[in-house]
């Protein structure tokens, strides 16, 4: 954790703040180690640290809706081409 600013947690991710050349990055860590960096850089640590949020609350939805389309597939609701684009959509 070398030239950590801030950490924090959210939904179960590790959030570390780093100071990047012109601002400030984060990268969290989900509990089964899975890393997501946020993808620019930011005037401050605060809009750092909600760009992550932001992210990891993104990537939650994404998966719920991963779940509920696959569930409408195995109960018939959808075709197993619109399950695989939606799904593809999503990402």
């Amino acid at each position: 954790m070398n030239n950590v600013c801030s950490i924090d947690f959210h939904q179960g991710w590790f959030i570390e703040v780093q100071p990047a050349l012109q601002g400030f990055q984060a990268v969290a860590y989900s509990p089964c180690r899975e890393r997501c960096i946020t993808p620019d850089v930011y005037p401050t640590e605060w809009d750092a640290l909600y760009a992550a949020k932001q992210q990891i609350n993104f990537r939650a939805a994404c998966g719920s809706i991963a779940k509920t389309l696959q569930e409408f597939y195995q109960a018939g609701q959808i075709t197993s081409e619109d399950w695989h684009s939606l799904k593809h959509s999503l990402q």
